[in-house]
């Protein structure tokens, strides 16, 4: 029997509606849980923007949630919450530990150091241009109109057009093939081209050529 991979998940709130990393995270959980995957979300403490009435913990199947130490000041929470949740994800015993926004990705050294995979997602639709900058070849997930993501499916045009022209990044617009992605990324970006080109003004070039393509098409 193939042994269920194990991920540990922190930068959110809470799994939730009540923001894009929220969403984002909920989404993706649920379904990688349902895909077999063991996973830990290491959640925020505090009261739910909507209000304390709203924080009740909605239980899924296949996931524990677990409140981690927080420091409920203006600046500090996102900062506190993040390095207890990375502490926690070191010292686990997880496969993959999945880390979403910039700030939280701060600590992404802290499970590496005790040898986990770490996967960095940050939100946004050019957030990729940063990993590619530092040689790294980022795994895209473009949000989608089909699924009220977002008004139209710009992002996920967007991400094609990189991708075919470029060749750099990873498109992923079929969720539930994003754990196997993940899990067999060494081999997938073999032979790929391995992030931005040493000649910056070139990359922008074609970065700018695949935008004003795109604004063309929809005049």
């Amino acid at each position: 029997m193939e042994e269920k991979i194990r991920l540990a998940v922190f930068g959110q709130k809470r799994l939730s509606r009540e923001g894009g990393i929220e969403i984002v995270v909920k989404e993706l959980c649920t379904r990688m849980a349902q895909n077999g995957c063991d996973i830990t979300c290491y959640n925020r403490a505090g009261h739910h923007v909507s209000g304390a009435e709203y924080d009740k913990t909605i239980e899924y199947d296949g996931i524990r949630q677990k409140v981690v130490p927080t420091i409920e000041k203006k600046g500090l929470a996102v900062v506190s919450s993040s390095f207890f949740a990375a502490l926690c994800s070191a010292f686990g015993r997880y496969d993959v530990v999945h880390i979403h926004a910039e700030g939280p990705a701060f600590f992404a050294w802290l499970p590496k150091m005790f040898g986990k995979r770490v996967v960095v997602t940050v939100h946004g639709p050019a957030s990729f241009i940063m990993p590619l900058q530092i040689g790294k070849t980022p795994i895209v997930v473009p949000r989608q109109h089909q699924f009220n993501e977002h008004v139209n499916d710009h992002q996920v045009e967007f991400a094609r057009n990189v991708a075919q022209r470029m060749g750099t990044i990873i498109p992923v617009e079929d969720i539930n093939t994003l754990g196997d992605i993940i899990t067999n990324y060494d081999q997938i970006v073999a032979g790929m081209g391995h992030g931005m080109s040493s000649n910056n003004a070139k990359f922008n070039e074609e970065l700018e050529k695949i935008v004003e393509k795109m604004m063309e098409e929809k005049k």
